[in-house]
């Protein structure tokens, strides 16, 4: 789990905090609901992007 300060992110920092690139990072944002849009400023709300990629965690023996 990712602790931060802030709930919601810039899309750059949470390129960085997830690993992947701006185009897949707004895919799953807006998957999640965590995408929003204050004037051309795009803010992720990182918690919801986490609970949404924990659906997809897969256990292997």
């Amino acid at each position: 789990m990712v602790e931060n300060k802030f709930k919601y992110k810039r899309i750059e920092a949470a390129c960085e905090i997830f690993g992947c690139g701006r185009k897949k990072m707004r895919q799953m944002a807006l998957d999640a609901g965590a995408l929003y849009k204050i004037d051309k400023t795009l803010l992720i709300d990182i918690k919801k992007v986490e609970d949404y990629i924990q659906e997809f965690f897969l256990v292997t023996e």
